[in-house]
């Protein structure tokens, strides 16, 4: 249960609605965001509670089995205010929030920039008339600067219409306001490009009494629930965390639907742009078809390839619904496209399906190959927006030392790609000798170069001195983001003091950066790949004694920081250390499951980052880091009954 008061600090998660064209974002009984089609688009609007002389009170419960949300609002002495409903048409652009009030209400609306709005007063006098209904429109034209500075395309309008026993009205001091007056009414969000379409559904919806949407809702998410595999018979019925676990198993299952589009690209959360990032959609496909969602895993690839075909490369961050908006976050020419290679194998290896391969394989060519030029001493290094980097866990300045993940990566998805094109005779002659030596090169320096005394190090400061540092590259400039606080996404070029900066900024004072560009940074996040990817690397036992360091570091402090010896862990890490207590049959197992449940947000989702096993001030309702903790609770599930796996993932396929 989600608990929010107006009054105090807020606990911070969110919860999201949506149906991959629509998308909201909520905190509590508050809309954060409405994102209107498609979603990758400005935020339009949000609503906010407003007090009336005395603090509000809510709990907010999903409806199991749907993205079907109920707040129940009280005033601070317990007095009860309203019931909610909120839900979204999962074949019409239209969010509903039904409200049984016992005392008048209001909820504030808060354009967002850019976004104009109309009071257009009753404007449905169609065939299905509400009489009592009132709108407003909320628009923005085209031009409007997205992300950085990516114009929208085409003009978007949300009308958003109230009608029973709530009306708009304006208060004068910022903006409209719905007021709920005492008994039921209805608010209706119906987004989309055609006005006249808009006022059409508007009607349908509210002229319906029976309740015929939301049965229809329901049904939907049911089917869509039904579609999973049934873990309710691989647990036994006594183990102390089934409730917990199926639970996590449903949350996880319905958020990542909402935040994946219908064009297959995901979300990557309420706070960064609505960008499908693509190492964030690895982690999503592969939480997918642990959960027994063949047919999303599978979007999720055709995403990437009709990109790929459209451009001829894929950047960090594509566009959804509209090509026109990509991100380049700087060296997006390592670990990304090895990320596609190996989510391709990985969707071939469990749906036992290679005929994907063949439609993937040109992308997949590509992909291996970008990866050539850049590397130096058998390595490559790190992606720009890697996520210890975002999170601040390694620093910026040492982007171009040697990446073990990113080479890890290179050489783990490259041996089954050349394996696999060379039985099917798509390689041969000088192509086929090139790739294999830089990919025997890769793979025989791995352990000198990031293994030196048998530890594992995510870095390896030599690739600099092999490779030196480019002058210029396509990214978000330091000074801009360091001392203005701003996105700056253009070309920068490398300063004395290691810093990349733009032409605009160019010899601005930045600070002294206190880096130690020759430490070897140690972290639990690179600790666990060899064993999740099923790399080879390492030999077994290398890979287990890599693994079995942070795992006994758990063991002993119940803590897993990313940087063993630090506080800071990627939202992802304890599923992923679960994961490898399960290969590895380590009975720590279960204090893992105790822990990455625990961590679970109230609204049934994971964060991005955690500090001291704290949510950090970080983006929430995380697809990434939700689906590779699941996945983990999932690899937990199978090995208490590997008899059963079999019959349960057989159902879920006839269902």
């Amino acid at each position: 249960m989600r608990k929010w008061s107006s009054r105090g600090t807020d606990e911070g998660s969110r919860h999201a609605i949506g149906n991959g064209e629509m998308l909201v974002y909520g905190i509590g009984p508050n809309i954060e965001y409405v994102y209107a089609p498609p979603y990758s688009s400005p935020p339009m609007i949000g609503l906010a509670a407003r007090e009336d002389g005395f603090g509000l009170e809510c709990e907010s419960e999903r409806v199991f089995g749907t993205a079907i949300w109920k707040h129940r609002i009280r005033r601070e002495d317990g007095a009860p205010v309203a019931a909610i409903t909120d839900y979204l048409l999962p074949d019409r652009n239209i969010l509903v929030r039904e409200v049984e009030a016992d005392a008048e209400l209001r909820f504030r609306a808060v354009p967002l920039p850019g976004v104009r709005p109309v009071a257009v007063g009753r404007v449905l006098d169609g065939e299905e008339k509400v009489p009592d209904a009132s709108s407003y429109l909320f628009s923005y034209t085209k031009g409007l600067a997205f992300l950085a500075y990516d114009p929208v395309t085409e003009e978007v309008d949300l009308l958003v219409t109230v009608d029973g026993s709530g009306s708009w009205e304006d208060a004068g001091d910022g903006g409209p306001v719905v007021r709920l007056r005492p008994g039921k009414s209805r608010i209706a969000f119906a987004a989309g490009t055609r006005y006249p379409d808009l006022l059409r559904d508007t009607e349908r919806v509210l002229a319906d009494s029976d309740g015929t949407y939301l049965t229809r809702t329901k049904a939907y998410w049911r089917r869509y629930a039904g579609r999973r595999t049934d873990f309710a018979a691989l647990i036994p019925a006594g183990h102390p965390q089934r409730a917990a676990m199926l639970e996590a198993i449903d949350s996880v299952s319905v958020l990542l639907k909402c935040q994946h589009s219908s064009s297959g690209g995901v979300v990557p959360g309420h706070r960064y742009s609505p960008m499908a990032y693509v190492r964030d959609m690895a982690g999503v496909l592969r939480g997918y078809l642990a959960l027994g969602y063949r047919e999303e895993a599978e979007s999720i690839l055709r995403f990437w390839q009709r990109k790929w075909e459209r451009f001829g490369n894929l950047e960090n961050a594509e566009g959804m619904g509209d090509d026109s908006v990509r991100l380049s976050g700087g060296n997006n020419e390592v670990e990304v496209p090895a990320l596609l290679i190996l989510c391709a194998f990985e969707y071939a290896r469990q749906t036992k399906d290679e005929s994907l391969l063949e439609d993937l394989w040109p992308m997949m060519d590509w992909a291996f190959s970008v990866q050539l030029g850049h590397l130096a001493g058998g390595m490559l290094e790190f992606s720009s927006d890697e996520t210890y980097m975002a999170g601040g866990i390694i620093p910026r300045h040492l982007m171009f030392q040697g990446s073990a993940e990113a080479t890890l990566l290179f050489a783990t998805g490259g041996a089954q790609l050349l394996g696999w094109a060379e039985k099917r005779g798509l390689l041969a002659g000088g192509k086929r000798e090139r790739y294999r030596e830089k990919l025997g090169e890769a793979e025989r320096l791995f352990k000198a170069n990031f293994m030196p005394d048998g530890t594992l190090c995510a870095n390896q400061p030599k690739r600099v001195e092999l490779a030196g540092k480019p002058r210029y590259q396509f990214g978000f400039c330091d000074a801009h983001g360091r001392l203005d606080g701003k996105l700056v996404n253009r070309w920068i070029e490398r300063q004395e003091q290691g810093y990349y900066l733009c032409a605009e900024c160019k010899g601005r004072a930045m600070p002294e950066p206190e880096v130690d560009e020759g430490r070897l940074y140690e972290l639990n996040s690179v600790n666990l790949l060899p064993l999740y990817f099923g790399s080879d690397l390492l030999a077994p036992e290398e890979a287990a004694a890599v693994a079995r360091r942070g795992i006994g570091r758990f063991a002993a402090t119940g803590v897993i920081p990313s940087d063993i010896g630090g506080t800071r862990a990627l939202g992802y890490d304890c599923g992923l250390m679960l994961y490898n207590a399960v290969a590895l049959g380590d009975p720590i197992r279960d204090r893992l499951l105790d822990k990455a449940l625990g961590l679970l947000d109230p609204t049934g989702a994971w964060a991005e980052y955690y500090d001291d096993d704290r949510p950090a001030d970080c983006c929430r309702a995380r697809p990434w880091e939700s689906a590779m903790n699941i996945e983990g609770v999932t690899a937990y599930i199978r090995s208490l009954n590997f008899h059963g796996e079999a019959e349960a993932d057989e159902q879920s396929a006839d269902r």
